[in-house]
């Protein structure tokens, strides 16, 4: 079925035209990531923040994106303090999809992921990585091994990322997958990879 898009006729940001609004990403109360699309699937995102009258406003307003807290990091918190495990992504997409499991990720991208954050937040947590099965996501994971020596890994299939697995698989093989993922160990550059999740 093909989707017939309203053409847009005026944006109060130029570089969004053409752009529809799917989704914001609250990153603690001050600032929130704005996901927008195009027809043809191809995204762009935007950052707004809460100045110091409590107006939201463009931009990040000096804040860098590797000082902003973690996706969702109060729930993340909580998780946890209760024993939960906590699935660590690349992207607020996936976290959003992953349904009745908790889930975080960072406001960057795969190259940059705030070690010191992740260390500080996530020591002592069941982590879960489920890193995106492509080179960017696996050379991200070395670092994110690297930083949390404790977690344990979830693969999907090459190309997928977290939420594809999870749309593959349904929530309790999900589950199930995530009870039996191995401890992490590093790949120390090598192109192989633990059997991922079938």
């Amino acid at each position: 079925m093909r989707r017939e898009w309203p053409e847009l006729k005026a944006t109060s940001y130029p570089e969004t035209a053409g752009y529809r609004h799917e989704a914001w990403h609250l990153y603690g109360p001050d600032h929130a990531k704005q996901r927008l699309r195009r027809a043809d699937g191809t995204k762009t995102l935007r950052w707004e923040s809460r100045n110091a009258r409590g107006e939201w406003v463009p931009g990040l307003l000096g804040t860098r994106e590797i000082d902003l807290p973690l996706y969702r990091e109060d729930e993340v918190r909580m998780a946890a303090a209760a024993g939960e495990p906590v699935v660590l992504c690349e992207s607020e997409s996936s976290c959003d999809a992953l349904h009745g499991v908790y889930a975080t990720t960072w406001a960057g991208g795969a190259g940059s992921p705030p070690v010191e954050t992740l260390t500080r937040v996530l020591e002592g947590a069941d982590v879960v990585i489920l890193p995106d099965h492509d080179a960017a996501g696996l050379a991200c994971l070395d670092r994110l091994v690297a930083a949390l020596p404790h977690a344990r890994v979830l693969f999907g299939e090459p190309g997928e990322d977290a939420k594809d697995l999870y749309d593959r698989v349904g929530l309790g093989r999900f589950l199930e997958q995530l009870a039996s993922a191995p401890t992490a160990e590093p790949r120390g550059g090598r192109e192989d990879v633990r059997s991922y999740a079938g």
